[in-house]
């Protein structure tokens, strides 16, 4: 919807770095599935990857970012 009303727009995907199968997913060009988890963020930590969500997502998200577990609980107290 962003990308339909501001082309120009920037979009940033983000995942905890120990559950970033859609960020792996988009980088093989294929969805992958994690051999485990390693995040404290679990209501996100998705172990494989949907292919529907990663053909969805690979061309409207410009920027990946992999987020280790201090910056999300940083983010989560601020």
């Amino acid at each position: 919807a962003v990308k339909g009303l501001r082309p120009e727009a920037k979009l940033v995907g983000c995942q905890a770095a120990g559950a970033c199968s859609m960020i792996q997913s988009v980088e093989k060009g294929n969805a992958v599935r994690l051999a485990g988890l390693d995040t404290f963020a679990d209501g996100i930590a998705v172990i494989g990857a949907s292919e529907t969500m990663r053909q969805y997502l690979a061309p409207l998200v410009d920027h990946w970012v992999d987020v280790e577990d201090p910056s999300i609980a940083a983010a989560v107290l601020t």
